[in-house]
């Protein structure tokens, strides 16, 4: 599925494409996402640990402690939230926290009661808060009321007209405040659904292969067959999209040239002979042949050596099998485009012509080669063999381009889904016989 579409020249991302994606995806989606909760909540068990808070709270007041109490004021409690200010700031002092840890009995320094203790004033009255986190809950409630303990003695010392008074004394915690396990699950199965859209949305977006037929109809290219399991149906495709009685000459250029065996038309090679046309099968794979493995004709000389003017094509041509003749691909060439594109080749073709009903050129193809575009504007069809996930769509789009700009005639496209490589390196010969029905028998031995 691809997901970028091209609107007036420019590639945006197709976002119902997108939807349908991941709603296809869902289930991978969820089993993500189950995932992500699974190892979020393992993780937080084992390896955090767990915290827990203790709080006290202090009533500041900027009226002394014994006299007559005023009605509360605006400024009464304006001058009481400064006073919080004032204390939270005192509280928080290295000298204070030390205090604090030597009346606990506790060891611990300013800097980790620093992390340890947090002041918070509620607003509009005169109540304060200490809260205390630490990953014991005695610990926590001590320190609490330690510094709770010395708060008051403190801010009489500096501000001799406040008072503050401890409201009640800290309870020891039962209950962890840290970490929360739901949460834990909750942002796990989040971080894993998101995950897993990401890595879909980026594999579709980088993994642009061929997967489906429908793929290439969608750029235009008709599907003449899906290899292995339909040579006869290749076959008659061919034979029916190219009228008239003179010789057709058929160009399947491989787009990209295969990693192993390359595709060497063997099954449709063999239906059509077996119906008995006359048939010139040429290797146009001029760098890397693909005829080279062959039982019976030479491997040199061939087509290379015919276009460098080295000996006459029906020199070069060898009988195969029956009606089948070959032309191997020669001296491997290093400069392949150059040969393919000159008007030698096309020359060739029109001598070698009179003597067949169809011939059959293999050949192969990078991106930015223009050998074998070149030669398609010559022949009387093309045929693009588009291997499964190897043939990227877009690159693809690019050099049907080409090849139309070339002024080629390209009748379609066939499906290599790759068994067709694993059939071959099993078979000891290139031909088969082919059937009218859709499956391909066993090889023929000369």
């Amino acid at each position: 599925m691809e997901i970028i579409r091209r609107k007036n020249g420019q590639a945006e991302l197709d976002i119902p494409a997108v939807f349908r994606l991941l709603l296809r995806k869902a289930w991978l989606i969820i089993l993500a996402a189950l995932a992500g909760s699974a190892i979020s909540f393992a993780f937080t068990y084992m390896f955090v640990e767990p915290s827990y808070k203790a709080t006290t709270a202090l009533y500041v007041s900027n009226t002394l402690e014994g006299m007559e109490p005023a009605p509360v004021t605006v400024n009464d409690l304006s001058a009481s939230m400064m006073l919080i200010g004032t204390c939270g700031t005192v509280i928080k002092d290295d000298e204070t926290l030390e205090m604090a840890a030597k009346l606990g009995g506790l060891d611990l320094t300013a800097e980790k009661l620093q992390e340890m203790v947090q002041v918070e004033g509620v607003e509009n009255t005169k109540i304060m808060y200490i809260i205390v986190t630490a990953s014991n809950p005695q610990e926590a409630a001590l320190i609490a009321d330690s510094v709770a303990e010395i708060t008051p003695g403190l801010m009489k010392a500096i501000e001799p007209g406040c008072s503050v008074r401890r409201l009640n004394r800290a309870k020891v915690p039962d209950k962890r405040s840290a970490p929360s396990y739901s949460n834990a699950v909750l942002m796990g199965f989040i971080a894993g659904a998101l995950a897993a859209v990401i890595l879909l949305i980026l594999r579709t977006l980088f993994n642009t292969g061929v997967k489906k037929t429908r793929q290439l109809e969608e750029l235009g290219l008709p599907v003449l067959a899906v290899l292995p399991a339909s040579s006869g149906r290749l076959k008659n495709n061919l034979i029916y999209s190219m009228p008239g009685t003179k010789a057709k000459s058929i160009l399947f250029i491989e787009f990209p040239p295969a990693a192993g065996r390359p595709f060497t038309a063997d099954e449709v090679v063999a239906a059509m002979s077996g119906d008995g046309y006359r048939i010139l099968l040429i290797d146009g794979n001029l760098k890397k042949p693909c005829l080279r493995v062959i039982p019976g004709p030479d491997k040199e000389p061939g087509l290379a050596d015919v276009l460098v003017g080295k000996l006459k094509a029906e020199a070069a041509v060898q009988p195969y099998y029956k009606n089948v003749d070959v032309l191997t691909a020669g001296t491997p060439s290093l400069n392949p485009d150059h040969l393919l594109a000159s008007e030698d080749m096309e020359k060739m073709l029109e001598t070698l012509s009179p003597d067949y009903d169809y011939i059959l050129i293999l050949s192969s193809a990078e991106k930015g080669e223009q050998g074998a575009a070149a030669l398609a504007g010559h022949v009387s069809g093309t045929v693009i063999v588009a291997k499964k996930k190897a043939t990227r769509t877009d690159v693809l789009r690019d050099y049907l381009a080409s090849l139309i700009s070339s002024g080629a005639h390209v009748l379609g496209a066939v499906f290599d889904t790759g068994n067709t490589l694993k059939k071959n390196a099993e078979s000891s010969t290139v031909l088969s016989h082919g059937q009218e029905d859709e499956t391909v028998t066993d090889p023929v031995q000369d």
